[in-house]
């Protein structure tokens, strides 16, 4: 039996660490029953079972076990390992780069992870990946096979997900300044960004000042910026106890089974797909350009809204 299950090791040199462990047990185990006899023989407790019964029922036991390993050998002979491949698939990780070289990773790894193996350079520009097509943060872990694209601020996209980090860093500043407002939303657009507020008092741009003073001082505190998600329900529950109203509508209209993406940075989340930079010291140079009203999702049926218009960049020109 021993050996049957060294060949079932070799067999499974492809699964994960999982199938071996699983066999580890099992030779623990045989050897364990192996030396049966020599437990049997050992002085009757005072519970008074013999030693016959005691080696009987040891025997029986690993009867039933062997009969057990049989029946998964012969699913894995049978089937070519498709019955357990589902589950215990190989880790080996192919990730096919830009320039179509590949590397191959024995366990999961972050999108941050293979920057810093390329070069350090990249990864000190890196702002965020795109996996099969899919921006991605730079903490996204890969394991699976995936094409993988590094993206930097000399993309575009990469300035997208610069500018819209900045946007969160405006909301995280007036947030901050004026406490009773409502976040609505704040997209990255075309050379800038935005984000809408519901205001309880007015606010004109002689407010800009000590806004982007605000938004500097969060760059300066370099705040990690991580994402997490939650279900439904969970997504709701925050939302209301943080009293945004505007958030609430935009879950309450997704399906009951979604898993909604969250970013935090400091005391500040924000309900959002993302990506996003890893800090908020990544942004350098903030600027807040205009200052106008916008209907809630474009509609003069809804509240109207305060829109800041700003822009960011990596220096200053």
């Amino acid at each position: 039996m021993k050996e049957e299950l060294k060949k079932l090791i070799e067999k499974a040199g492809t699964l994960k660490l999982l199938a071996v462990v699983i066999c580890g047990v099992l030779l623990l185990f045989f050897s364990y029953s192996e030396n049966a006899d020599e437990k049997a023989a050992a002085p009757a407790s005072s519970s008074g079972v013999t030693d016959e019964e005691t080696k009987g029922t040891l025997e029986e036991y690993k009867a039933e076990r062997e009969e057990e390993l049989k029946q998964l050998l012969q699913r894995v002979d049978g089937v070519g390992h498709a019955d357990v491949m589902i589950t215990l698939k190989a880790s080996n990780e192919k990730v096919t780069l830009k320039d179509n070289t590949q590397k191959k990773y024995d366990n999961p790894i972050k999108v941050s992870e293979i920057a810093a193996e390329i070069s350090e350079g990249l990864a000190r520009n890196a702002v965020c990946g795109k996996v099969d097509g899919n921006l991605v943060d730079l903490n996204y872990l890969i394991e699976s096979d995936c094409s993988l694209e590094i993206i930097t601020l000399k993309d575009s996209e990469g300035m997208e997900v610069y500018r819209h980090t900045t946007s969160h860093i405006l909301a995280q500043a007036v947030k901050r300044i004026y406490k009773d407002v409502k976040l609505a939303i704040g997209p990255a657009i075309e050379n800038g960004f935005y984000y809408d507020f519901d205001f309880a008092q007015p606010v004109t741009q002689d407010d800009f000042e000590k806004i982007e003073r605000e938004m500097k001082k969060i760059c300066e505190e370099n705040l990690p910026i991580e994402r997490f998600e939650l279900p439904f329900n969970e997504a709701l529950a925050l939302m209301n106890d943080r009293d945004e109203p505007y958030k609430l509508e935009i879950i309450s209209e997704l399906p009951p089974d979604s898993i909604i993406s969250f970013y935090k940075q400091g005391e500040y989340i924000d309900l959002c797909r993302g990506p996003h930079l890893s800090s908020t010291g990544k942004v350098k140079v903030i600027k807040l350009t205009s200052i106008t009203g916008a209907y809630w999702r474009g509609s003069e049926k809804n509240k109207m809204l305060t829109r800041i218009y700003g822009t960011s960049f990596e220096k200053k020109s």
